[in-house]
């Protein structure tokens, strides 16, 4: 086999090895509950190389006692660097590249453990995350799926000479370095959104008016005193085949934006122009799964949608800056507020108008309401040029490994 993309002076074809050709597949000496100390070496289940994938410092981890750890290295081995971790139970596939982090011992069953390499590692790393829907579906078991040493090492994939590995796996190291940056510059500012939110509306940051004088107090009401109206959706079938009026549903706001790509379409001759969404209107989730409850999308969009089901329209008063409420509503506060307020059933939860109304709102002047309103609605558009410049390398990153590996 041979790839589409190739670096200058490589020639010949991939030759295809199965994966016990390439590595050792091995786990580890069983760990007991009576093992387990308070402070050692670390013991890494599946959860930690998961965490650890993400860029997440683990938490809540388990320790061996050193004795243990060195008797089990005399033994059987530890993973080092540059060796391979792949989650084999739970969230199956992720692939761990093992760098200079010092010792721990992982538990047997939850990691399968690549040592002995033929290959480059950091090559191997990036070809097994890109084949990872292969390595999924060697999965084996109905309910609890897990991946095995035996199915592992019968997978084939091709592999380039040496040089080669080296080559594309120095790209693809600069590749996530600048994807790991992007990523971390585009978690800062969402962090930084959601802490100045608490400052401001906590009223621990005050803004001023142009000439520099100090607003007015904030009044404390509820979201009924600032409201037009609160109400249900169209109560019509609807349907996938794009036939009629394009209206809401759940997943149009499941992403606290409102998603063309995920509207219904109500085909009618009724007439249902009061259910047409207006700039400044909010879609709040109030029939959903408990952790959903409380999600909010500002219509803002230049595009045509009706209101549908499962969704409540509120709309502010044309007295006050409704996108002030939004960011208000969207606060952590308030979300705890509707989860707290809200019924649950068995597989859902949901909160009605009466309670929604009673939401307390903190109500400043409209100047104060406007400054707030647009200083974190140029936040928003900062998140989202660094989301677009996060998303676009990913998609080119993603079109170069399906032209780079065969």
């Amino acid at each position: 086999m041979v790839p589409k993309l190739r670096f200058k002076n490589f020639e010949g074809i991939w030759e295809p090895k199965s994966l016990k050709d390439i590595a050792c597949l091995t786990s580890s000496k069983r760990v007991h509950l009576s093992d387990y100390v308070k402070e050692g070496v670390p013991f890494f289940r599946g959860k930690e190389i998961t965490e650890l994938k993400s860029g997440i410092i683990p938490s809540d981890i388990l320790y061996i006692s050193p004795l243990l750890f060195n008797e089990f290295k005399v033994k059987h081995g530890t993973p080092r660097a540059g060796e391979i971790l792949i989650t084999a139970v739970g969230t199956l596939g992720n692939i761990y590249h093992i760098n200079n982090i010092g010792d721990f011992y992982f538990k047997d069953g939850n990691l399968i453990w690549l040592r002995e390499l033929k290959c480059n590692s950091l090559f191997l790393s990036f070809l097994l995350t890109f084949k990872k829907n292969e390595i999924l579906n060697s999965a084996i078991g109905s309910t609890q799926k897990a991946l095995t040493m035996v199915e592992l090492n019968k997978l084939v994939f091709n592999y380039p000479r040496n040089d080669e590995q080296v080559k594309i796996a120095s790209f693809l190291s600069l590749l996530e370095e600048k994807t790991s940056l992007l990523n971390k510059q585009y978690d800062l500012l969402c962090q930084y959104k959601k802490g100045i939110m608490k400052e401001i509306f906590s009223q621990k940051m005050r803004f001023k008016d142009d000439s520099g004088k100090a607003f007015p107090e904030w009044k404390s009401t509820i979201l009924d005193e600032v409201v037009d109206l609160i109400t249900n959706g169209l109560a019509l079938d609807q349907n996938d085949s794009k036939n009629g009026y394009p209206v809401s549903r759940i997943e149009t706001i499941s992403e606290r934006c409102i998603n063309m790509k995920k509207v219904g379409f109500v085909d009618t001759d009724n007439d249902i122009s009061n259910y047409k969404l207006n700039y400044g209107d909010m879609l709040f989730s109030n029939i959903n799964s408990i952790s959903h409850i409380g999600k909010i999308a500002y219509f803002d969009i230049d595009d045509t949608l009706y209101h549908g089901m499962n969704l409540l329209r509120i709309v502010i008063k044309n007295s006050h800056c409704k996108l002030f409420f939004y960011y208000q509503l969207t606060t952590d506060t308030n979300k705890k507020y509707f989860e707290s307020r809200a019924n649950q059933a068995i597989s859902q939860a949901s909160i009605n108008q009466t309670e929604l109304r009673k939401t307390p709102v903190q109500v400043p002047c409209k100047e104060e309401q406007t400054k707030i309103a647009n200083f974190l609605s140029a936040l928003d558009d900062k998140i989202v040029v660094k989301k677009a410049e996060l998303d676009k390398l990913k998609t080119w990153k993603q079109g170069l490994l399906q032209q780079m590996f065969v």
